[in-house]
């Protein structure tokens, strides 16, 4: 499968995010398969990029959160 990224991302950004939603998720006790996380990822970033933000961990990180939280997880 093709996965698009969003702009001026590398493959390596989004595993650094995949990284990061998986820790929030597992302080949560909430267990996903690698296509799952992959899929938040990729939406957290998208929200990143369109935001004006960039793929930094702390980044990533502060709208992981927000993101979990209006989706309710």
């Amino acid at each position: 499968m093709k996965i698009t990224l969003p702009p001026y991302a590398t493959t390596e950004d989004l595993r650094k995010c995949m990284v990061v939603v998986q820790k929030i998720l597992d302080s949560k006790a909430i267990n996903i398969n690698d296509k799952q996380c992959q899929a938040i990822a990729l939406e957290v970033m998208g929200i990143s990029y369109a935001k004006g933000g960039d793929y930094s961990s702390e980044t990533i990180k502060s709208f992981a959160e927000s993101y979990l939280k209006i989706i309710r997880i």
